[in-house]
């Protein structure tokens, strides 16, 4: 199976729908905790399948990784989608 990293977006997108269970096909989803910070809210579309989801790794992404790729990167991203960027770099 694949591995994948991922931003907020299709975790709330996904659960809006009803589909969530399409990123079965993905081993192991790895986010960084800011992504998991921004689903995880009480009430939000994506929170309790997120939470008992088992192919979700959190990572920690450092801020100094960030700020790196803030610098590099011509486009106004959130804080969660620079930190997947930093995660894919890091992961390869």
């Amino acid at each position: 199976m694949a591995e994948a990293v991922s931003n907020s977006g299709p975790f709330i997108h996904l659960a809006q729908i009803g589909r969530f269970e399409l990123l079965s096909m993905f081993s192991k989803i790895y986010i960084p905790k800011k992504v998991y910070e921004e689903v995880s809210i009480p009430d939000k579309p994506g929170e309790a399948d997120l939470r008992s989801a088992g192919n979700i790794e959190v990572a920690e992404v450092s801020g100094n990784e960030v700020e790196n790729i803030k610098m590099r990167i011509s486009l106004k991203l959130e804080e969660g989608e620079l930190q997947a960027l930093c995660l894919c770099k890091s992961l390869g």
